[in-house]
């Protein structure tokens, strides 16, 4: 038996390198007896993380810096980041009733480069507003996300204000595809596979890509306390070395196929 490691992860494409590490046996490897423990939200890995539920996380890049700020309004352990676990894959989705709405509003924004395509939601929320139709919603991931602060720098590169002109809220990445579908809400910004699942089932469109607003920007870390590793540097090193080369297979081209079966598992993604 192995250096038992429980690693807390949100259903997301880029949950990929724990999964592959202990499919593959990388982990076994090391000598890690590791644990995938699938959550709903970034909160609940935040806060078992923090009281030692977890001994590691697949996490928000900004969660241990808003930790580090004291932000958020729960006390949190001092987290550390060994390594990255991905970067980008964020996108932009709307309902496909708004995107025919901002296709009227503006042809040209929408078909044009995609990181402009928010100047044809302020034409539609201009309408509204001249209407005196409700105030549209958003969803993010979590506060202190990049999807948050892209979702806003979209928005306010095109001269609405997020804090005044919608409302934008907190949904658990697996629960989007269902909130754009039954109305409640118009759009989102969050990682994949659920951007792709609202354009499948022609319930959204993708109006902008993470790519398309902060390139090559971070995304997911594997998060750690300090005090655990301050007790146990030598697992942490086995931890990073098993998942660098569940990385590694990742990325080859011929593994694709069977890494998406590996995700499609419903104890994994299952999308």
């Amino acid at each position: 038996m192995g250096n038992k490691v429980r690693l807390g992860f949100v259903p997301l494409v880029d949950c990929a390198i724990p999964v592959v590490a202990r499919a593959m046996g990388f982990a076994d490897q090391e000598n890690i007896d590791l644990e995938l423990v699938r959550e709903m939200s970034w909160a609940a890995i935040r806060d078992k993380l923090s009281y030692g539920v977890y001994e590691a996380a697949h996490l928000l890049a900004g969660i241990p810096i808003a930790a580090r700020l004291g932000l958020g309004g729960v006390p949190v352990q001092h987290l550390v980041v060994p390594m990255a676990l991905g970067r980008g894959g964020n996108a932009i989705t709307v309902s496909t009733r708004l995107y025919q709405r901002m296709l009227e509003a503006d042809p040209a924004a929408i078909h044009g480069p995609r990181g402009l395509s928010a100047r044809a939601l302020k034409k539609v929320i201009d309408e509204d507003r001249a209407s005196g139709r409700p105030v549209m919603s958003f969803a993010t991931v979590f506060p202190f996300s990049s999807h948050n602060y892209e979702l806003r720098y979209w928005m306010a590169a095109a001269g609405i204000d997020p804090d005044k002109d919608v409302n934008i809220g907190v949904i658990a990445p697996q629960r989007m595809f269902d909130s754009l579908r039954n109305g409640w809400v118009d759009g989102y910004c969050v990682g994949e596979p659920w951007n792709q699942r609202a354009v499948f089932h022609g319930d959204g469109v993708i109006v902008a890509l993470k790519d398309d607003i902060w390139s090559r920007s971070p995304e997911k870390v594997l998060g750690v306390r300090q005090d655990w590793v301050d007790s146990n540097p030598d697992t942490v090193s086995a931890l990073v070395r098993a998942l660098v080369r569940a990385a590694e297979w990742a990325d080859e081209p011929g593994n694709r196929a069977e890494l998406a079966q590996m995700l499609s598992e419903e104890s994994n993604v299952g999308a």
